[in-house]
């Protein structure tokens, strides 16, 4: 079973709790579910009616699935694992659905809803293109030039309510350089075409500089709140509704140390780990079992459970690392896997209460982790990722992982800071994004294996801390991090940074059209040598794609009109040449010809201006190539040029002699082994007065050392010769023509009288 599965909350961009406001009640409710999986994990615009498999925890009898706020009926329903039909009128347009189970409960406005997983819609691509970084700035800081990470921690959700997905950041105090000081978070609202804008930051009371965020409903009053830590206290910042937050009480850590991990900006893990209908947190901490359980109460208060009895793992100092929740023995129960400061992995068990007693250990750690199902088979397995290397833990279906890897990322890469899945290809298989000084996109096969894509360096930013979102709604899911910078940037620090996917560009059939090489006689291409070839434009994408203009003319210099030796033609081609739009699979005809002016070889480009990178005017070119021969033939001795010569009938022969030009310049005799080279050329004589008036058939008139109309080629002197029997041609003026090549009317002439 192929699926889509995001971790937890913890992948901030990937899991949002979306859901209508209200106030809640907190007692006799249904746990709030858990989406580990979707299955299909992505499909095509148009596709019919399908199927679609939820795997996750905390499903309850009476669970119903939102899909795009489109409720549905699951046709079958257990604890960990649903199955709904999907309409197709909801994949009939590219875009990302976004996808959640809601539980029935005792409140009669039933907000409670499971994390919002996506659902691409799109076509598929074996490989990912992307826009340059783009980046978000912070106003002029009044304390001057802004220090320390733009942004230290980063989440995405939809905070406003108008289902576009938006990114919350957490500044640094900008004069604090040790990071005592309390900063501000701040919500930069998306318009669902690739921008942000920022709304009023807000401080931190009682907080040091923010070191990791995560989103939930966390008072289950239906609007998407604010998880913030700085490895001391954990704050919930309210919403609203309308994306206005508000700090409520501070809940004290147990001791924690994140940057025993190497990471500056960890991650948390975000589900109702003892199911009664409330969220709660699950943190990394630097001592005994190196995670707790931080049980919330609704209100936005924590503590932490006594029910973890796990051993802790033989390092010191303790520090766990990485954590990612799910279900992960498939009991309908949030599991918990983590890394540890010396390189374990372990999976902990939830017993059912949200204890957790018995754990798998493995001695493939790290630092940063993601969940999902990497093998299409249903079940949760983990990528680890950290320490230049990448690991997949395949789930044996018995509580058991096998380890694959480790997958080697670019060098460019270098130690691996945070990690989120996703289908980002529409492939049907998991990839995902890590982030390590630059950012490097994973592509999944299905069975467990990875590649790598080429990386993407950002435009300001080192990328540390990443999350993934569709914010330009095309189906395809972007990429948004933040990092570190030079802290003299200027008086405009970056607030975060974000790459969009863009479908790619368009397919030219051909990247290279060859014309071949034409003759050109006096400067003119005659005869049947123009030939059409014809280039197809092809739309891959999942959208419209909008064309500017197709053009093959070559700019000249500034203020001269440009000029093109291969012109389209207008009338044969079928492709919106000024302007116009070719559909999602759609494709059209340029068709072209070689006309060249002078000889030489020619090269010049057919470009489409469009919008296949996400900015109107990129180019996509077509190299076109040809090349033209001036080829010329001068009248030898005993035949005057300028048409003088006059000859006795009676004499034997008149020998008719050519020498060629090509390009101005005499073709002679090569001093080397290969001797004189000249093309085939036959002859052409027609009678201009005298006797019967028109061509004349060589037969008649060739001596028997000639053969046909075939030109002989004399390779001492490198001339053509061939000799007339003026006996047989009889009294009369001539005019006789050499043709080479496809040149109907000859590249060269004479004329001479027999009396």
């Amino acid at each position: 079973m192929k699926s889509l599965r995001f971790i937890s909350l913890r992948m901030g961009i990937v899991f949002c709790l979306l859901t209508p406001a209200a106030t809640a009640t907190f007692s006799q409710m249904s746990p709030v579910p858990f989406i580990d999986i979707l299955s299909p994990t992505s499909t095509y615009p148009g596709h019919g009616d399908f199927t679609l498999t939820i795997s996750g925890a905390n499903f309850a009898t009476g669970a119903t699935v939102q899909f795009d706020g489109l409720t549905l009926t699951p046709s079958s329903l257990s604890r960990n694992s649903l199955t709904v039909t999907v309409p197709a009128a909801a994949v009939a347009s590219a875009h990302t659905a976004s996808v959640t189970v809601k539980d029935p409960n005792s409140n009669s406005s039933n907000l409670i809803k499971s994390n919002v997983a996506f659902f691409p819609i799109t076509t598929v691509k074996a490989f990912l293109n992307w826009t340059n970084a783009f980046s978000v700035l912070d106003p002029p800081s009044p304390f001057g030039l802004n220090f320390g990470p733009p942004a230290s921690a980063i989440a995405v959700g939809d905070f406003n309510g108008d289902g576009h997905q938006d990114v919350v950041v957490a500044h640094p105090a900008n004069a604090d350089i040790t990071g005592t000081l309390p900063g501000t978070i701040q919500i930069y609202f998306a318009d669902g075409k690739g921008n942000f804008t920022g709304a009023s930051p807000i401080s931190t009371p009682g907080m040091r500089n923010i070191v990791a965020m995560e989103v939930g409903d966390f008072n289950n009053d239906g609007f998407l709140d604010v998880a913030a830590t700085d490895s001391l206290v954990v704050t919930i910042f309210f919403n609203d509704g309308a994306g206005n937050l508000t700090a409520g009480a501070s809940t004290a850590l147990p001791t924690w140390d994140p940057t025993r991990c190497a990471i500056l900006m960890p991650r948390l893990g975000v589900a109702d780990i003892d199911g009664d209908g409330v969220l709660d947190l699950v943190f990394p901490i630097s001592t005994g079992p190196e995670v707790a359980v931080l049980l919330g109460d609704g209100l936005g208060h924590f503590t932490q459970s006594s029910k973890i009895a796990l051993p802790p793992v033989n390092d010191a100092p303790f520090a766990g690392c990485g954590v990612s929740v799910g279900d992960f023995n498939g009991d309908g129960w949030v599991d918990i896997a983590y890394g540890t400061s010396l390189g374990q992995a372990v999976f902990a068990f939830n017993d059912g209460t949200g204890g957790f007693g018995s754990a798998n250990t493995y001695s493939a750690g790290f630092p940063a982790s993601a969940a999902g199902d990497m093998t299409g088979d249903g079940f949760l397995d983990l990528v680890g990722a950290g320490y230049h290397a990448v690991n997949v833990f395949t789930n044996q279906q018995n509580g058991t992982f096998a380890v694959t890897g480790p997958f080697t990322p670019p060098a460019t890469v270098q130690f691996i800071a945070d990690i989120v899945l996703g289908d980002l290809t529409g492939g049907g298989a998991l990839g995902g994004f890590i982030a390590g000084g630059v950012g490097d996109a994973l592509i999944g096969n299905g069975s467990g294996s990875l590649s790598f894509n080429a990386p993407l360096l950002g435009a300001s930013l080192d990328a540390v801390a990443v999350r993934l979102g569709d914010f330009n709604e095309d189906g395809r899911l972007d990429v948004v991090y933040a990092g570190f910078t030079d802290p003299n940037v200027g008086p405009n620090g970056v607030a975060f940074e974000y790459w969009l996917q863009v479908p790619g560009p368009p397919i030219w059939s051909v990247p290279q059209q060859d014309f071949g090489t034409v003759i050109l006689h006096l400067g003119q291409m005659s005869g049947n040598q123009q030939q059409l070839l014809t280039e197809v434009l092809s739309n891959s994408g999942p959208g419209p794609l909008d064309i500017v203009n197709i053009t093959s003319k070559q700019p000249g210099p500034a203020g001269t009109p440009t000029q093109t030796d291969f012109p389209i033609s207008t009338a044969a081609s079928t492709c919106p040449l000024n302007g116009g739009t070719l559909q999602p699979g759609g494709s059209c005809t340029v068709v072209l010809s070689f006309q060249p002016r002078t000889f030489g070889t020619f090269s010049e480009t057919l470009s489409v201006l469009d919008d296949a990178n996400g900015v109107p005017g990129s180019a996509q070119n077509v190299t076109l190539t040809g090349t033209a021969i001036e080829l010329d033939a001068s009248i030898q001795q005993p035949i005057n040029a300028d048409g003088t010569s006059v000859f006795s009938a009676k004499r034997g022969v008149v020998p008719v002699k050519f020498t060629l030009q090509q390009n101005g310049v005499p073709v002679g005799k090569d001093p080397g082994p290969i001797g004189c080279q000249l093309p085939p050329a036959t002859i052409g004589i027609i009678r201009t007065a005298g006797g019967t008036i028109g061509p004349i058939d060589e037969s008649v008139f060739e001596m028997s050392a000639d053969s046909g109309a075939n030109f002989r080629i004399d390779t001492t002197s490198c001339q053509y010769v061939y000799n007339l029997d003026a006996r047989a041609l009889g009294a009369g003026s001539y005019s006789v023509q050499i043709l080479v090549g496809p040149v109907p009317n000859g590249i060269g002439s004479a004329t001479f009288g027999l009396r």
